[in-house]
């Protein structure tokens, strides 16, 4: 009885069952772990009912199978044993999640969802109404640039229309014939100092040379005038040659509109006026401006893409 109750009270364990097994048949933990490729360690913890570290429990059951094949240990008390030293698995029961809380959290992804679209379509009417505007804006230049074309038009016509006609009021001048050499020197006489001429002449004298015929010389003051006009106005002119078509219009110092409208490619412009010149170009690519026969710069407008609005010459 005191036997019995002893092996009751100290029941056997699977590293206890394998190492005596061992001992009997006289091997050693270096020749097991040899010939089932395990550590030396990792027997030496099997046989001390120690659990080694890094190894799941499915794989120490079956490194214990073959240790208790080698020690000739019948499996059914090893499975005896492995049952009893099995832990019971513990349920670990999840709290239940309340349907309130799945209900706020939709609420809160409804009103996410409302403020994304909400932002989307305020973004597309904005864009709506930007684009809107400028091809309104586009628009009304368009037309305000075709009005102005179409007045500037009517306006040369109708200053043509009056060039044209021709005015009662006005007499014809009468023809002054101008005397031959012949008669002149026929008719020349010793010239007194109380001889006038009209006021728009000056009569200059001179002393004729002997054997030589005696002739008056006069100089024309307003003739010199008038080229002398014509040359500064030669000065002040403005050519252009179009490449291509193009709207453009050109005021002078006094903002008088010397051109407005629009050039076909290959045509030429010229120009007089008071300066500086005001020019507003609509496509400067089309177009090679000239004043006196300089070049005017125009790249900074073409590599801008955008109409030339500039003086010439720039103060």
């Amino acid at each position: 009885m005191t036997i019995d109750n002893n092996t009751e009270q100290n029941p056997i364990t699977v590293g206890q069952l394998l190492s005596q097994a061992r001992e009997r048949m006289g091997l050693t933990q270096e020749a097991i772990a040899e010939r089932i490729c395990l550590k030396v360690t990792t027997v030496k913890e099997i046989d001390e009912d120690i659990k080694p570290a890094g190894v799941e429990p499915t794989f120490l059951r079956g490194y214990m199978r073959l240790y208790a094949r080698m020690v000739n240990v019948p499996e059914s008390e090893l499975n005896a044993l492995l049952t009893v030293d099995k832990p019971e698995p513990t349920v670990t029961v999840s709290s239940m999640q309340s349907f309130s809380l799945g209900k706020k959290r939709k609420k809160r992804e409804g009103w996410l969802m409302k403020l994304t679209w909400l932002i989307v379509i305020i973004l597309i009417a904005m864009v709506g109404i930007w684009w809107w505007q400028d091809h309104q804006v586009e628009k009304n230049k368009l037309v305000t640039m075709a009005n102005q074309n179409d007045l500037i038009i009517s306006q040369q016509d109708n200053a043509q229309n009056q060039v044209e006609l021709p005015n009662p009021t006005m007499t014809p001048s009468p023809v002054v014939e101008q005397p031959t050499l012949e008669n002149t020197s026929e008719a020349s006489a010793p010239v007194s100092s109380t001889d006038t001429l009209p006021e728009e002449s000056t009569v200059i004298k001179t002393i004729p040379l002997p054997n030589a015929p005696v002739t008056n010389t006069v100089i024309d003051r307003t003739q010199s005038t008038e080229s002398t006009e014509v040359n500064t106005a030669a000065t002040d002119a403005l050519v252009m040659n179009f490449k291509g078509a193009c709207w453009l219009e050109v005021r002078d110092a006094n903002n008088k509109i010397l051109f407005s409208g629009t050039k076909k490619s290959g045509d030429t412009l010229e120009l007089t006026g008071q300066l500086p010149y005001r020019l507003n170009i609509g496509a400067p690519a089309n177009v090679d401006v000239q004043l006196n026969g300089n070049s005017v710069d125009l790249s900074r407008f073409i590599k801008a893409n955008r109409p030339a609005k500039l003086k010439v010459p720039e103060a």
